[in-house]
């Protein structure tokens, strides 16, 4: 489904990515672990439109991916960025419906609005509770609503369990789950390693800007040098 060779992207002078390459297939999850300043989130951002690569090349649906973002969310990739970044001063609907800012028939968005409300109740009872009031754990299920609100065929997600207490981290995983079972393909950027590895398809390692490692998410579990360095084993 999504497909990226030998990408690059430099910071300045720091060369952030250095030429990745990785295959998402059609309603996989897939899952990026590493450690910080690894390049997870430059990944992602580049999938995005918002980091602008150096080289390399992106398809989606066996055509290349434009670079402007707004072209990118036309054709299906939703980016729910890390550290959440609700609008904190519009109510959990209106941040919703600024997921669905491209989508022109109300009727529909309104339908899906409601179906945000069935896969996160928490939001249905805060729905005019304004965004910045929200806990951690609800403006994460919020922000991963908005990203919905777009009618995706590919989710990316960027660090979904940062900050966020244990059980509040399962739940959210859960979610990551039901949302995949829709047929929704998942591109999973995660510290929680065990967390990523354990519902991931395939995953891939990035270490100072490079695929180190690539495989089944499971058996990567059981991979001595991912658990000594990744997994606290």
């Amino acid at each position: 489904m999504l497909t990226i060779k030998d990408m690059n992207v430099f910071y300045g002078h720091i060369h952030a990515l250095q030429g990745v390459s990785i295959q998402v297939n059609q309603s996989e999850i897939v899952s990026i672990i590493g450690s910080n300043g690894a390049g997870k989130s430059t990944l992602l951002n580049s999938i995005a439109g918002i980091v602008k690569r150096a080289s390399g090349e992106i398809t989606f649906e066996n055509n290349p991916l434009p670079t402007r973002s707004y072209d990118i969310v036309k054709l299906g990739i939703s980016l729910v960025p890390e550290r959440r970044r609700i609008f904190p001063n519009l109510t959990v609907n209106e941040n919703l419906k600024m997921g669905a800012y491209l989508r022109n028939n109300q009727k529909e968005v309104e339908i899906d609005l409601e179906e945000m409300y069935r896969l996160f109740p928490i939001l249905k009872k805060r729905t005019k509770q304004f965004g910045g009031t929200l806990s951690g754990g609800e403006q994460q299920m919020l922000t991963i609503a908005r990203g919905l609100m777009s009618r995706p065929k590919f989710l990316m997600l960027d660090e979904p369990s940062l900050g966020l207490a244990p059980n509040l981290t399962e739940e959210v995983f859960l979610k990551i789950e039901e949302i995949n079972q829709t047929g929704i393909t998942i591109l999973l950027v995660e510290q929680n390693a065990f967390k990523a590895l354990e519902i991931a398809n395939r995953a891939y390692v990035l270490e100072n800007g490079k695929i180190a490692f690539s495989g089944i998410g499971a058996k990567m579990l059981d991979n001595p040098k991912i658990k000594d360095a990744y997994l606290g084993v």
